[in-house]
């Protein structure tokens, strides 16, 4: 039983007291609002520890690399953070998970106590980021509304690579497909198998680093996964079978020290507190990933339950 069935069932008096994430799913969230506005249950929303985010094509490899003639749309920070501001994020999030997340700008929570207050982010503004393709130089020289590189005048039309069968997946990228052509970017969408999009590189397209923009799932929690980014963790050819884990290919040493510094450091020292969050400040400025929010966690329970408490640092809702 599953989904709207079974929350309808835990209005019956003897089968089940809580009802886990397992049975249920976000699309069942008016359901169970409406449930709790009638006081027939109680709703335990929260964000989850797996996220999701668009991945760039920083640096590509092989045959997306430099010199094969496609233009390298995401090497310039300019235009991550142009990208960014046509995004609205915000408008995505209540459309699939009904207002009930939030907004990242970062690999985890704003809510985080890493947080920096004066990390960057990027709001929805779709003025100031057509602004800044013009000044990068990406115009639409021959008004058909898709802007062109201007070295090569090709259009700049990307490919955004996802997993079929993905139950959000189609609603984001039908979301990001209308944005970003507000802003004279053409998306087009690739969809894989989760096998093949994922496969370790030279042969997987995400981590052997052959993509314009991949919208994937990360897992972030109490420790800050700042190792995602890390230059020593770009694939660079080799046929090891291990996935490296940033497939973006974008590299900054001052990131990687700060990362390092954070990984060495005891747990909630100052040192350990100044290096995230140094990591968090140019991760959240210079954008390799554009993280959009988290999944929901949800969970049921009669109005008599005491005491459940979903953790929301556990995939699972218990503790």
């Amino acid at each position: 039983v599953v989904g709207s069935e079974l929350l309808g069932h835990l209005l019956s008096p003897l089968l089940c007291d809580i009802g886990t994430q397992s049975g249920a799913s976000v699309e069942d969230i008016p359901f169970v609002l409406d449930m709790a506005q009638e006081g027939l249950l109680v709703p335990h929303i929260q964000s989850g520890t797996i996220f999701e985010h668009l991945t760039f094509g920083v640096d590509s490899f092989g045959d997306y690399g430099d010199g094969n003639g496609r233009p390298d749309w995401f090497q310039d920070v300019r235009v991550r953070q142009a990208l960014a501001m046509c995004t609205d994020r915000q408008g995505l999030m209540e459309q699939t998970m009904f207002g009930q997340s939030k907004v990242w700008d970062s690999y985890a929570s704003p809510d985080h106590w890493l947080r920096p207050e004066d990390a960057a982010a990027w709001p929805y503004d779709v003025a100031t980021a057509n602004a800044l393709l013009d000044e990068v130089g990406y115009l639409d020289s021959d008004g058909d509304g898709i802007r062109e590189d201007p070295a090569t005048g090709t259009p700049f039309a990307i490919e955004l690579m996802t997993t079929s069968g993905a139950e959000l997946r189609p609603q984001i990228v039908s979301h990001i497909t209308e944005n970003w052509l507000a802003c004279g970017v053409q998306v087009n969408e690739v969809l894989l198998p989760a096998s093949e999009v994922f496969a370790p590189g030279p042969d997987g397209p995400v981590f052997g680093r052959r993509f314009d923009v991949a919208l994937f799932a990360w897992v972030s929690d109490m420790e800050l996964p700042c190792q995602y980014w890390q230059s020593n963790r770009i694939f660079m050819g080799d046929e090891s079978g291990e996935i490296a884990e940033n497939a973006t290919g974008w590299s900054n040493e001052a990131f990687d020290v700060a990362c390092q510094q954070a990984q060495r450091a005891f747990w909630g020292s100052p040192e350990y507190v100044a290096a995230h969050q140094a990591a968090w400040r140019i991760f959240a400025e210079e954008l390799p990933s554009l993280p959009l929010f988290p999944r929901l966690k949800l969970a049921v329970a009669r109005p008599e339950v005491r005491n459940f408490a979903p953790d929301a640092t556990q995939n699972s809702v218990l503790w």
